[in-house]
């Protein structure tokens, strides 16, 4: 072992391949994402269902006042 880290054997003409991206990171996001999604969702059907209450409300009381 180094300061820099364990040192890797490296076979003739080999080319450095990129690491891959550890799994955490990726799980994480995946957790993120199943998290935030069904949210959103929500968000998105309570404003659409808030918007429409008050349209029909306003409907509603033109119809009255007529």
């Amino acid at each position: 072992m180094t300061a820099l880290g364990r040192m890797r054997p490296i076979a003739s003409g080999a080319q450095d391949a990129p690491a891959p991206l550890p799994a955490g990171r990726s799980l994480l996001l995946l957790l993120a994402g199943t998290v935030a999604l069904p949210l959103l969702l929500l968000a998105g059907s309570a404003w659409h269902g808030w918007t429409q209450a008050w349209r029909d409300a306003e409907a509603e009381m033109l119809r009255a006042a007529d």
